[in-house]
């Protein structure tokens, strides 16, 4: 097989039936032996952790899991080589034109002649002039995708780590529904025994009965969502819908929460660490080096040829030609407008980006107060009600005070509990959300070193 030095070959790569390889192909994430440290991912925005998945799959972990391993990622990374590929094209010099021309003279003169030939060498160098705009255009182009990947890598690692949060708070939900409903379960059994004694009426073993079966509904609907959550993380993980997986809690202490910082803190810091905004200003930077490259085309396109000649009667000539295209009617007026058309429009895109910013992070700001002060309410009245439950419920052992006394105030706090772990997981969500709308974990936010990125000004 011949093949010419500095030339590419082409190679069919047809594709595959089967579904792309995983990082984990086993039927369990019990992963003891499998350690990665997060410093092996492309950049440092989501939090250092250590994967060990033996104790259970921990949001954080979840988030590094997924970057490692989500198969979206893979075609979007592709992008880098794609840019990569235009800014190769746009350093490159225009080739020259090679032009040999030979003529025979024929007829009754030419017996004293030679064959005139002529060979030339001519370079376009319009090119050249716009090889620098037409370089920083693509290499900002090259920054701008590369951003562009880092952002699609830390949304899928929030996805991670709130399908994981919210999976783990199912799982506690679930748990405190299980227990409720053994506890009514009894009560409707200790009833029924009750009513053959006539000491309780059909009507109270039917509302027992009732809210039991609320109870039952209540708990599929859960476990539902906690089936299309858990297929959902599985997709985002890039593991086989096989794969058994189990969750850690959501958090050590869900009474501690850290204290957040305001959100004109939280916006100054968004424009600086948001990957999003920063592939923006690098695609307005682009937009700029573009806009340049529109302008250097209304110049005359330039043509440098050097030849040598020689005529039939066997005389060498040594000489070169200038061609230059006149601007007479395109004056790439089309182009320009276009260039400048684009700029504006990467401009207001970066504006409104930054105002929609500033409008999630007050709103999810505002929203985790109210649910710091709901869960406060909740858990006080909690902590008011289980000294009571705990009493009626020695009281029931001892025959003084009657079940369905002590009934209402353990579904209270059934409820209270049930209400509080809601509470609990809307609050972890919201603050997920507003570690992504920020751009970055929110225990890395230093208020005093962040200062505000003044959006790209338009040249004049």
């Amino acid at each position: 097989m011949l093949e010419l030095e500095g030339c590419s070959l082409y190679r069919s790569h047809p594709l595959g039936s089967g579904a792309p390889e995983s990082l984990f192909e086993q039927s369990s994430l019990n992963l003891g032996q499998r350690k990665v440290r997060g410093s092996r991912l492309p950049h440092d925005i989501l939090c250092p952790v250590r994967l060990n998945l033996t104790d259970g799959l921990s949001p954080k972990e979840a988030a590094v899991l997924a970057v490692l391993n989500n198969a979206m990622l893979r075609s979007v990374r592709d992008a880098h080589d794609e840019a990569s590929a235009q800014l190769m094209t746009a350093g490159l010099l225009p080739n020259p034109v090679l032009t040999v021309d030979a003529h025979r003279p024929v007829g009754s003169g030419s017996a004293r002649t030679t064959t005139a030939f002529g060979v030339g060498v001519s370079m376009d160098m319009a090119k050249t002039i716009r090889l620098h705009a037409a370089r920083a255009a693509a290499r900002a182009h090259v920054e701008e995708v590369d951003l562009g990947v880092a952002w699609k890598e830390w949304q899928v690692a929030q996805a991670a780590r709130l399908a994981t949060t919210r999976l783990a708070m199912i799982s506690r939900r679930l748990d405190l529904l299980s227990r409720q409903i053994q506890f009514e379960t009894d009560t409707v059994q200790h009833l029924q025994i009750a009513m053959k004694r006539g000491d309780v009426t059909t009507i109270d073993v039917g509302l027992h009965r009732s809210f039991l079966a609320s109870l039952v509904q209540h708990r599929g609907d859960l476990e539902r969502l906690g089936n299309r959550t858990r297929a959902r993380l599985k997709l985002v993980l890039g593991l086989s819908p096989k794969v058994r997986v189990h969750v850690t809690g959501a958090t050590s202490n869900l009474g501690v929460w850290r204290l957040l910082p305001s959100a004109d803190a939280m916006i100054r810091a968004s424009v600086k660490t948001r990957l999003d905004l920063k592939a923006l200003r690098q695609g307005y930077k682009a937009g700029q080096a573009d806009l340049r490259k529109a302008v250097l085309t209304q110049f005359p396109s330039i043509s440098v040829e050097i030849s040598y000649q020689r005529d039939e009667n066997a005389l060498s000539f040594v000489g070169g030609a200038v061609s230059i295209t006149l601007p007479v009617f395109d004056r790439s007026q089309g182009v320009i407008l276009q260039a400048r058309a684009t700029r504006a429009r990467l401009r207001h895109e970066y504006e409104a980006r930054v105002a929609s910013v500033r409008a999630d992070v007050y709103r999810l700001r505002i929203q985790d107060g109210l649910l710091g002060r709901q869960i406060a309410r909740a858990r006080r009245a909690i902590k008011e009600l289980i000294p009571l439950d705990r009493t009626e419920a020695d009281a029931v052992r001892r025959g003084d005070v009657s079940r369905l006394a002590w009934q209402e105030t353990h579904r209270t706090l059934f409820e209270l509990r049930l209400k509080h772990a809601t509470l609990i997981q809307n609050r972890l969500e919201t603050r997920l959300a507003l570690s992504t709308v920020v751009g970055c974990c929110l225990d890395r936010l230093d208020e005093p070193k962040h200062r505000a990125v003044r959006p790209p000004e338009a040249s004049r």
